[in-house]
């Protein structure tokens, strides 16, 4: 995942997120998702159909937007935060009310570097069911 920000007092401004790797990520997690989540992924191998974002700053949304298609999903957000932020990308058709997303990338702005790319692997996103993100080959 990669989230362009720029600082902005002690506020942060996520321009865009971009998640590369999308199709491996759903074979890592193909046990752990409902069959809900199974719709809209597409049929090819290696591509994704849809892909939903959503930001959320202490408990409320405040951002979301959808991106389709191919095995990277980059999402324009252009939203100002500040304070405790969750990113959440739900794949698949919808988010429902009480669905959990299939991974999430939690932090808070001031320890954020302003003006940066934030780069985070595999290891730093929380997973739908825990799992862990494990590459073979």
């Amino acid at each position: 995942m990669v989230m362009e920000m720029v600082e902005s007092d002690p506020r942060l401004w996520i321009q865009s997120v971009t998640f590369v790797g999308l199709p491996d990520l759903l074979g890592a997690l193909a046990g752990a998702r409902g069959a809900h989540q199974g719709q809209g992924l597409g049929s090819e191998p290696g591509r994704v159909a849809r892909a939903l974002l959503a930001v959320f700053q202490r408990g409320r949304q405040v951002w979301s937007g959808a991106a389709h298609g191919g095995a990277t999903a980059r999402v324009e957000v252009g939203v100002m935060v500040e304070g405790d932020v969750i990113i959440g990308l739900w794949l698949g058709d919808h988010k429902g009310e009480f669905d959990a997303p299939t991974l999430s990338y939690a932090f808070h702005t001031a320890f954020a570097p302003p003006g940066i790319m934030l780069r985070a692997a595999a290891s730093d996103l929380d997973l739908l069911g825990g799992h862990m993100l494990v590459r073979h080959g």
